[in-house]
């Protein structure tokens, strides 16, 4: 539930409305720095009956609740991979919007170094680790124990699923998926537009749009975009 405390924060727009809405929603409420209002496209998603106490509306309603100083802020909320180009797109459409700015999202249970750099527009998930001198660019996902070690630098909309481990030196392009419990071994560089795999291992340079899966880093495909 939301506390009075967390109702009169400012409000940021979360962009989605299944289940990784839901835990942006919660380490939003943990963090207390904003006030989520769930914008949903359709009025039955799932969320809306799942956290009651959360203000919620529809995309069309936006433009409204921005111009009339309800929604302050933005950040986008949906995590499938079958949609994550979507999300670049629809981050940057936002960003365009006069008043309204991408938050980040950072749930208290993380660490972050105070020597790394995380652009707004991120997600941080519970007990996530970004460490020294690493670099997070805008609307990035780091999920739930994902840990970024030093000196890593991570392009627009990387996700980094709960688990995975992206040891020192590492480089991410734009629009790049790491799944579940992938480990890349430190100094590999990773193309834009690339998927890697649950569980995979990864110890050679992966070239852009490609999709790796296994630990004997077995291209399955060339991704089209």
């Amino acid at each position: 539930m939301m506390t009075s405390e967390v109702k009169d924060l400012p409000g940021c727009a979360v962009i989605g409305a299944g289940g990784h809405a839901a835990v942006v929603v919660d380490a939003m409420i943990e963090q207390l720095r904003y006030k989520p209002i769930i914008i949903a496209e359709r009025n039955d998603a799932p969320l809306i009956q799942v956290i009651e106490s959360a203000f919620t509306g529809l995309d069309c309603d936006l433009p409204e609740l921005v111009s009339n100083g309800q929604v302050a802020h933005f950040i986008i909320a949906f995590g499938a991979l079958s949609s994550w180009s979507k999300r670049q797109e629809v981050f940057s459409r936002l960003s365009k919007l006069d008043g309204i700015s991408p938050a980040l999202v950072v749930h208290p249970s993380s660490t972050l170094s105070k020597f790394s750099e995380i652009e707004n527009g991120c997600f941080v998930g519970a007990n996530a680790v970004v460490n020294v001198g690493s670099e997070v660019g805008k609307n990035c996902v780091l999920n739930t124990s994902a840990i970024v070690e030093h000196h890593c630098v991570l392009g627009e909309n990387v996700h980094v699923a709960p688990g995975a481990v992206l040891c020192g030196g590492v480089s991410i392009g734009t629009n790049t998926f790491v799944g579940s419990n992938a480990v890349i071994r430190e100094g590999i560089k990773i193309g834009e537009g690339c998927v890697i795999g649950a569980g995979s291992v990864v110890v050679r340079d992966i070239p852009n749009n490609t999709t790796i899966v296994g630990s004997s880093q077995i291209v399955a495909r060339e991704n089209k975009h």
